[in-house]
């Protein structure tokens, strides 16, 4: 059945007030939203462990306890041996910071890519004000991110807990209010969101791990300083689309140069990253995430670009799967309404 123009703006309203309402609760509400991303991400993650834990004969909320309190004991070792690491890896770079700036605009003048384009009174300007917006970024960024910590800390375990122990009984709630001619499309739409996002999730996650794996092998190569810590440290930027490997690339590169590494091992830093970026968009990316996500290059570069405008960097983290779930719910509703995929019908021709 062929949807009437007036049902075609109906639904695709409807579907984008939804999404305009739940970008404002999620960005009105920063914390909650790290704390439910989070928990979320971690729920679809362990989802197949409690499935193939049932299917052994074994209670689920037996496997939902082993996840809550294995999970709060990596979650109490962070925060006891982590923000020490922190202060003393910072003390470090604030003592030798100021005095290897003037050798630090050197080595990059010697370069003649970078001479050829700026000069040294240019690129003093450049390395002081850049060193100082950050900074400022940093100082401001710093007593927030500590005092929302414990709060994450503590609530992401327990979010977690309640998503894995009532996620079927909420769905059978949702259903229960669903009418029966629309029963079955309704779950059909719960499972395909759950396995889409589920899909994502881990996608993701292989992904930054194995764009760890080579960034450390190729610093190991060259004999890189402390290559297990930045290709830690590069996995987790990597979650960030596009601005995760440039903060990799400066700041990795710039730390090395700060342990007084030669500057030749922050080139290295950069071609770690580069090598690791090219690896990852040709082959871990369409393997992975191929079949997760079936959206248009074109069209994830504009969603990225107006979320990461607008919301800043956890803008680009949610935009993907925000972008993927309200799609999904949209093909669902057009199925159910006209009963054909929105692929078939002449509006998307």
């Amino acid at each position: 059945m062929t949807p009437s123009v007036k049902g075609f703006f109906a639904l695709c309203g409807g579907v984008l007030l939804a999404a305009s309402l739940s970008l404002f609760l999620f960005f009105y509400l920063t914390f909650l939203t790290i704390t439910l991303v989070l928990a979320v991400g971690l729920s679809l993650l362990f989802e197949p462990f409690l499935v193939s834990w049932e299917s052994r004969g074994h209670r689920r909320i037996t496997g939902i306890w082993i996840i809550f309190v294995s999970f709060t004991v990596v979650l109490l070792m962070i925060s006891l041996f982590l923000p020490p690491v922190l202060i003393e890896k910072g003390r470090i770079i604030g003592d030798r910071f100021p005095q290897l700036l003037p050798s630090l605009q050197k080595e990059v003048l010697a370069l003649p890519l970078v001479r050829s384009f700026v000069g040294p009174e240019e690129l003093h300007r450049y390395l002081t004000e850049g060193f100082a917006w950050v900074a400022d970024r940093v100082v401001a960024f710093l007593p927030t991110f500590f005092f929302h910590l414990p709060f994450l800390l503590l609530f992401t375990p327990v979010i977690l807990f309640f998503l894995l122990r009532d996620r079927r009984s909420l769905e059978r709630y949702l259903l229960a209010r669903v009418p029966n001619r629309y029963f079955e499309r309704a779950r059909y739409t719960l499972y395909r969101l759950r396995k889409t996002l589920e899909g994502y999730v881990k996608g993701v996650l292989i992904e930054a791990f194995s764009t760890a794996l080579v960034a450390f092998a190729f610093m190991w190569v060259f004999g890189v300083k402390e290559a297990v810590t930045l290709a830690i440290v590069m996995g987790f930027l990597n979650l960030i689309p596009y601005l995760g490997p440039f903060l990799a690339a400066t700041g990795g590169a710039l730390y090395v140069y700060i342990l007084g590494e030669p500057f030749v091992q922050s080139l290295m830093v950069i071609a770690a990253v580069g090598f690791s970026h090219l690896v990852d968009n040709a082959l871990i990316a369409p393997l992975v995430l191929g079949h997760a996500i079936k959206v248009h290059p074109l069209l994830v570069l504009l969603l990225l670009s107006f979320f990461g405008h607008a919301f800043g960097a956890l803008g680009l983290v949610i935009a993907l799967p925000f972008t993927v779930f309200f799609w999904v719910l949209f093909q669902e509703l057009w199925f159910t309404l006209w009963g054909q995929a929105v692929e078939e019908n002449p509006y998307w021709q």
